[in-house]
């Protein structure tokens, strides 16, 4: 189990960087050895002071709103005041959960001498995601190699703030400021995947990136010494239930249609035995 937070993402960044990798790289190296992402967090800083959170709070208690949460709250403890509030929108037990809060102020309570309007953050959102929800962010990251798609994507499938007006409220217009943030041209992104073997081709770029100089080198000393180590490596290697599931799915891919018949474990094994030979 590996918990990174924002300075341990720094730190990891650091060492990737020096590595000549990316977030990606280290994303697909995690797959490939069947990691799982049981909580991904995505924020966005907001610099301009578009996303006054006082007034995106009133607006919720005048239910100028629409969403796909079932409810919203707001932290208004004695140590906030109005410039210092959150906005939390849906439960923190479900898989999506928004959180909007003003972290000029937070970080004027850390750091007094700097004033507030010094800050160069104005208001930070950030998007938590758990389990399914957080598996299917990373898949998407990892495709589009764009992150503000992403996460702005997320956001504008589940929350959008609204001007009232005298018509009904289906009618009503986006709210200008809230249009503004984000971004009329910015498309809505499902977060649900579908049943999916291993990715073969995640597999094989982890194995071309991080593996193969080592195999090489281990078959170089092979042919030298006129040894078998790497073949017994090889063989040794322990498949899980995962790894049968991808051979299965390549052993009856015909043209891309895929057997509705599901064999047991034994022939599975015994199917590739035998292509083995």
């Amino acid at each position: 189990m590996i918990e990174l937070k924002g300075q341990g993402c720094r730190y990891v960044e650091s060492y990737l960087r020096q590595q000549n990798r990316t977030w990606y790289d280290f994303l697909e190296t995690c797959i490939a050895l069947d990691g799982h992402f049981t909580r991904v967090d995505l924020a966005i800083n907001d610099r301009n002071g578009l996303l006054d959170v006082p007034t995106l709070i009133e607006k919720c208690d005048r239910d100028e709103f629409t969403s796909r949460f079932h409810g919203f709250r707001d932290n208004r403890t004695k140590q906030w005041k109005v410039s210092g509030r959150t906005l939390y929108l849906g439960s923190p037990q479900s898989e999506v959960y928004f959180c909007i809060y003003d972290k000029a102020f937070e970080q004027h309570q850390k750091h007094p001498e700097i004033a507030i309007e010094d800050q160069p953050i104005r208001t930070r959102f950030e998007v938590r995601l758990r389990r399914k929800r957080a598996a299917a962010a990373i898949k998407n990251l990892l495709a589009e190699h764009d992150p503000e798609k992403v996460v702005f994507g997320i956001i504008n499938r589940y929350l959008r703030f609204l001007t009232p007006s005298h018509k009904a409220k289906s009618q009503w217009a986006t709210d200008p400021r809230w249009d503004a943030f984000i971004g009329n041209y910015r498309d809505k992104l499902r977060l649900s995947t579908n049943p999916e073997p291993l990715s073969y081709a995640h597999i094989t770029r982890w194995l071309k990136k991080q593996v193969a100089p080592s195999l090489k080198m281990l078959q170089l000393i092979d042919q030298y010494n006129g040894t078998t180590e790497l073949k017994a490596i090889i063989d040794g290697g322990k498949l899980t239930q995962r790894h049968w599931d991808l051979i299965h799915h390549y052993q009856h891919h015909r043209n891309g249609v895929l057997t509705d018949s599901e064999p047991s474990e034994t022939s599975k094994k015994s199917d590739y035995a035998d292509q083995s030979k």
